[in-house]
């Protein structure tokens, strides 16, 4: 039995169709095998720099403390530091691509002026690093940043010392190591002059006043 032209069609239109289909899924196969090869991120370290630089001198003064994170993936990340349980501190949304090795953050940390009373004390400050993270793929369907996750915590200390003045008044030398007034201008000389015995005089034998009644 010859085909006719109805079933020529027919058949044409199916196998277009199935074409269609298995490029449709070809393409599903491959957009999925490309997700796959892309990691998602994850921040696999993240610490505060080895040497912390705790304060000890003069206050007001203020320390910069860096802290180091590295992963895999690509996308945003968010950084928290807290003092004690409050936060001090919260970065904007920061870009990461772990191709591009280890990012780091710095942020500050005051040592105030203290009164007297508290002048050689020593404060500590329990300082704890979060973060969060959104990968490129969350970071494309505007989702947002996951819960902040504990990196690491340390110790910074503080601690506020007197600080001596020196005064300009006063006597002293000036920078040609001669005696000085208190208003830098230079003394006069003083001559040391020694005693010298009359001549013809035993200087053992003790002179008696004359008593003018005798």
């Amino acid at each position: 039995m010859k085909p006719t032209l109805k079933t020529l069609t027919l058949g044409a239109t199916a196998l277009v169709i199935g074409l269609s289909v298995a490029a449709k899924s070809n393409l599903a196969n491959a957009t999925s095998l490309l997700h796959e090869g892309t990691p998602k991120l994850e921040i696999t370290d993240a610490h505060f720099q080895p040497n912390m630089p705790h304060h000890i001198g003069k206050c007001p003064e203020t320390k910069t403390i860096r802290v180091f994170f590295s992963g895999k993936g690509s996308g945003d990340v968010k950084i928290r530091i807290t003092d004690d349980g409050v936060t001090i501190n919260e970065s904007g949304n920061i870009a990461f691509d772990a191709s591009k090795g280890q990012h780091h953050y710095d942020f500050e940390m005051e040592a105030p002026e203290v009164a007297n009373f508290e002048l050689n004390k020593t404060f500590t400050h329990n300082l704890k690093l979060h973060m969060k993270s959104r990968d490129k793929d969350e970071l494309e369907k505007s989702l947002s940043l996951q819960n902040y996750q504990l990196e690491d915590q340390v110790e910074w200390k503080r601690r506020c010392t007197p600080q001596v003045s020196i005064g300009r008044g006063g006597n002293g030398l000036n920078q040609n190591n001669k005696a000085t007034n208190s208003d830098n201008t230079p003394r006069p000389a003083i001559n040391k002059i020694q005693a010298q015995p009359q001549k013809g005089v035993d200087p053992y034998i003790r002179i008696e006043p004359i008593d003018s009644d005798k």
